[in-house]
């Protein structure tokens, strides 16, 4: 094994992640610059920031009341 966990989407007491991109609306017509170029990274970029800010609140202890 990789040890390498599958990303898991937030879930609804996340609410400080970052919000999950638009879609942009396609319209299938085989466009030379199409409006989904792109997307799928800005969607990896989502995810990294997401694990991100996971990982970061994982090593910080929680503040004094």
């Amino acid at each position: 094994m990789s040890g390498v966990q599958p990303f898991r989407y937030p879930t609804p007491d996340e609410t400080d992640l970052p919000p999950y991109p638009d879609q942009p609306d396609c319209c299938n017509g085989g466009c030379a610059v199409c409006v989904l170029e792109g997307w799928p990274e800005e969607v990896q970029a989502w995810k990294d920031k997401v694990e991100q800010i996971r990982a970061k609140r994982a090593v910080t202890p929680p503040s004094a009341p």
